[in-house]
């Protein structure tokens, strides 16, 4: 993947935490908001963490979401409301 500067930041400080949580599994795990408007690359960065957690084994962990149910389609993901059980 090719990420833009802003992009590789936040999948370095992600990646760094999910290296950690390997180290020290009772770590509570990194939180993170991508946010920004349409054709940004955030879903260019959702894409580049997928395959990082596949290669690691850990696809199972991560959890998109997004705010309209078109926007969490295109990240394979759910609606911020339907993941907090709010439907």
């Amino acid at each position: 993947f090719t990420l833009n500067q802003r992009q590789k930041l936040a999948f370095l400080l992600l990646v760094n935490d999910r290296m950690q949580r390997l180290q020290n599994p009772q770590q509570e795990p990194f939180h993170f908001i991508v946010g920004g408007p349409g054709e940004s690359g955030k879903s260019h960065l959702y894409d580049a963490l997928c395959a990082f957690y596949m290669e690691i084994g850990c696809s199972m962990e991560l959890t998109f979401t997004a705010p309209t149910g078109v926007a969490a389609s295109n990240i394979h993901g759910s609606t911020i409301h339907s993941e907090a059980s709010y439907v």
